[in-house]
C-alpha cells in the first residue's frame, strides 16, 4: 500500500458509518423480532450461534493470525489466498461433516431440540457467508481500506432498508425468508468488498503451490497452537451456554436472551469495528519497534472507547422497559432484567477485547490462552447451575442466569487481559481497573436525572425516551467541554468537536 489513511480517518468513518447503522438497526429492530415472535426468534438465535461454534472452532483462530501479519506487513498478499481460498475450503467441508455426523449418530434432536433439518442447512448457508462478510471486513481493516468498506457498509444498510420495505409490502415474514434477507445482505457486502479490493490489487482467490501451502500452514500453526484448544474450548462454552438455555428453559427463553443481544448489538456495531482499527496500528508500531506509539494509541483511543460503549449502554439499561415494550412489544417484556445485565456486560466485554488487542499485536497467544481457559471452564459450570432447573440442582433462571453468567465471565477476562497488556505497555492497572466503575458512574446519574426530569412533567413513551436521551447527551457534552479530564478527554479533542459543530452550523444557515 502505497499510502495509509490515518487513524483519526479510519477510526471516525467507523463511527460515522455505524451511527447511520445505529440509526437503521433501531428501525429494523423493531420489525422482525415483533413479526416473528419469541418463539421462532429464539430458533433462528440457537441455530445461527450453534452452528457459527462449529466454525469458530475449525477456524483456530487462523483469522486472528492473519489480521496481525498483515497489519504488520501490507505487501504481503500470499497469506490472503491461503485463508481465503484454501483454508476455507476446509473450515466449511469439516463444518458440513460434522452436521453430518451429528444426524448419523442420531444426536441431532439432543444438540438441536426443537430445530428441524431445513433451519439447520439454511444456517451452515448463514454461517459461510457470515464468516466470509466478517473476515472480509476484518481484512479491508489490516490493509487501512475501512474508510472504503464503511462507505459501502452505509449503501448496504440503504439496501436493507428497501428490503425490508418489500418485506412489509409483500407481508414476507417467516423465519426462511428472515434467512434470505440476510443472505442478501451479505452477498451485497461481500460482491463490494471483493470489487475494492480487486481494484487495490489484492488477490484473494490466487492459487499457490505445495510447497508455499505447506510453509504458510506452518506458519499460521505456530502463531496460534496455543489457541487451538482454546478455540475448541471456547466453542464448546458458547454451544452450551445455548445449548442448557434451549434444552432447560425453552425457544422462548432463548428468544429473550437472542432479543435483547440483538438490541445490544446496535451500539456495539458502533463501538466492535473500531478494534481491530485500533489492533491494526497497535500491530503496526509494534511490528516496527515503536512502544511509545503503543502507549499513545491505548492512552488516546482506549478511554474514549470505553467511555462511548457505557453512554450506550448505560442509559438503554436505564431505558430496558421502554425499548422492549417499543421494539418487541408485551411478548418480551420478561427479557427486561437480561437486557439490563447484558447492558453491563457489554461495557467490560470491549474493555477486555481492546486489552487483549494488545496480547494479539504482541503475539502472546500463550499468555491469552493461560488467562482464557480457566475462564471459560469456570463459565460453563457457572452456567450450568445459574441455568439448569432446581431438579438438575440448578437456580433454574433462565435468560438471566445465562446473562449473569456472561457479566461474571466477562468481567474475569477483562480484568486479567488488562492486567497483562498493561504490564506490557508498563501503564498503571490501577487506574485503568477502576476508570470502567467511574465511567458507569458519572453516566448512571445524569441518565436516570434526566429520565425523572422529563418524567416529571407527565411526559411517557416515545417523547420521553427521546427527549430524556437528548437532555443526558446534553449534559454529558456540556459536562465534556467545561471539564474534558473528567472523562479522560484531551482539550484538542473537544476544539475539534466544536469546530464540527460550528461548520455544520454555519452551513445549515448558508443553505
Amino acid at each position: 500500500m502505497k499510502s495509509v489513511i490515518s487513524l483519526k480517518k479510519r477510526y471516525f468513518s467507523k463511527i460515522f458509518s455505524n451511527f447511520w447503522g445505529l440509526l437503521i438497526g433501531i428501525l429494523v429492530m423493531g420489525i422482525f423480532p415483533r413479526k416473528l415472535g419469541p418463539l421462532a426468534y429464539g430458533n433462528f438465535s440457537f441455530i445461527t450461534q450453534n452452528i457459527l461454534n462449529f466454525f469458530s472452532f475449525f477456524n483456530l483462530s487462523f483469522s486472528n493470525c492473519l489480521f496481525i501479519k498483515l497489519s504488520k506487513d501490507n505487501n504481503r498478499h500470499e497469506p490472503i489466498s491461503f485463508m481465503f481460498l484454501y483454508f476455507a475450503t476446509v473450515i466449511f467441508f469439516l463444518s458440513g461433516l460434522a452436521i453430518v455426523v451429528v444426524f448419523a449418530i442420531k444426536m441431532n434432536s439432543r444438540i438441536w431440540p426443537d430445530i428441524t433439518i431445513s433451519l439447520i442447512g439454511l444456517a451452515y448457508i448463514w454461517n459461510i457467508m457470515n464468516w466470509y462478510s466478517s473476515n472480509l471486513t476484518a481484512l479491508t481493516d489490516a490493509l487501512a481500506l475501512t474508510v472504503q468498506t464503511e462507505i459501502i457498509k452505509m449503501i448496504q444498510k440503504m439496501f436493507s432498508l428497501i428490503l425490508v420495505g418489500t418485506m412489509l409490502f409483500f407481508n414476507f415474514f417467516t423465519i426462511e425468508y428472515f434467512f434470505y434477507y440476510q443472505y442478501l445482505l451479505f452477498g451485497f457486502l461481500i460482491f463490494s468488498i471483493l470489487v475494492v479490493l480487486r481494484k487495490k490489487r489484492v488477490s484473494v482467490f490466487s492459487h499457490l503451490s505445495s510447497d508455499r501451502l505447506i510453509l504458510l500452514m506452518k506458519e499460521f500453526f505456530k502463531y496460534s497452537s496455543p489457541l487451538i484448544f482454546l478455540s475448541f474450548l471456547g466453542s464448546l462454552g458458547q454451544f452450551l451456554d445455548l445449548w442448557y438455555l434451549q434444552f432447560f428453559s425453552g425457544s422462548v427463553q432463548q428468544g429473550y436472551f437472542g432479543f435483547s443481544f440483538k438490541i445490544i448489538s446496535i451500539p456495539l456495531l458502533i463501538i466492535s469495528p473500531l478494534i481491530p482499527v485500533f489492533t491494526r496500528d497497535i500491530s503496526s508500531a509494534i511490528g516496527s519497534n515503536r512502544t511509545e506509539e503503543c502507549v499513545r494509541l491505548f492512552e488516546r483511543y482506549f478511554p474514549f472507547s470505553r467511555l462511548l460503549i457505557t453512554y450506550f449502554l448505560v442509559f438503554i439499561a436505564c431505558q430496558s422497559k421502554f425499548i422492549i415494550l417499543f421494539v418487541g412489544g408485551k411478548s418480551y417484556l420478561d427479557a427486561s432484567f437480561t437486557l439490563i445485565v447484558l447492558c453491563i456486560s457489554y461495557i467490560f466485554y470491549i474493555s477486555s477485547q481492546m486489552a487483549a488487542a494488545i496480547l494479539y499485536a504482541y503475539e502472546k497467544t500463550e499468555t491469552i490462552k493461560n488467562i482464557q481457559v480457566p475462564s471459560i471452564l469456570f463459565g460453563m459450570c457457572l452456567g450450568y447451575f445459574l441455568i439448569s432447573s432446581e431438579k438438575f440442582f440448578g437456580l433454574d433462571l433462565g435468560s438471566l442466569g445465562l446473562a449473569i453468567k456472561t457479566l461474571i465471565t466477562f468481567f474475569i477476562m477483562s480484568s486479567l487481559n488488562l492486567y497483562y497488556s498493561l504490564k506490557k505497555l508498563g501503564l498503571s492497572f490501577r487506574r485503568y481497573f477502576f476508570q470502567q466503575f467511574y465511567f458507569i458512574a458519572v453516566t448512571i446519574l445524569p441518565a436516570y436525572g434526566a429520565i425523572f426530569f422529563i418524567e416529571s412533567f407527565g411526559l411517557n413513551g416515545l417523547i420521553s425516551f427521546l427527549l430524556s436521551g437528548f437532555l443526558y447527551t446534553l449534559v454529558l457534552i456540556v459536562w465534556g467541554i467545561k471539564s474534558p479530564s473528567m472523562f479522560y478527554l484531551q482539550k484538542e479533542d473537544i476544539q475539534k468537536v466544536s469546530s464540527v459543530i460550528v461548520n455544520f452550523r454555519e452551513k445549515v444557515l448558508s443553505f
